[in-house]
């Protein structure tokens, strides 16, 4: 919702998409197909701190839809607690604060895009980076 943060102070996350199109859009994947992704940038590099689905998302429990009708949206509304999962995504007991610093929020759609055509993949992400200060 704005692009600098205190540290420790709650960062709201959306992510939409939208079917811009006049038919209806549907995108199928065995993973989930709408997902959001924070990294830590470290030097010209990033390191993934928090992903969405394992936090709030629930797993796939299998394959997943996802069908739109003309100018209709689907959402990823949620909230960052500013934590980094250490690389250990069962593990959240090790769970921290993270540090001040610049930080790259995804929103990442994949799937299959299937209709009467032939099937195109879909692997789109939309990034905005984000400052936390002290």
């Amino acid at each position: 919702d704005k692009r600098m943060y205190r540290l420790g102070e709650d960062v709201e996350i959306l992510y939409r998409v939208t079917n811009l199109r006049d038919e209806e859009w549907r995108v199928r994947s065995l993973v989930r197909i709408m997902n959001i992704i924070v990294e830590a940038k470290s030097g010209e590099d990033f390191r993934e701190v928090w992903v969405w689905d394992w936090y709030k998302g629930g797993g796939t429990g299998g394959p997943q839809t996802l069908r739109l009708k003309p100018n209709e949206s689907k959402e990823v509304n949620d909230i960052w607690p500013q934590i980094d999962y250490q690389g250990t995504r069962n593990n959240i007991e090790d769970d921290t604060q993270i540090a001040a610093g610049t930080y790259r929020i995804s929103g990442v759609l994949k799937g299959i895009e299937w209709d009467s055509g032939p099937t195109t993949r879909i692997d789109t992400t939309i990034a905005v980076e984000i400052t936390v200060t002290p």
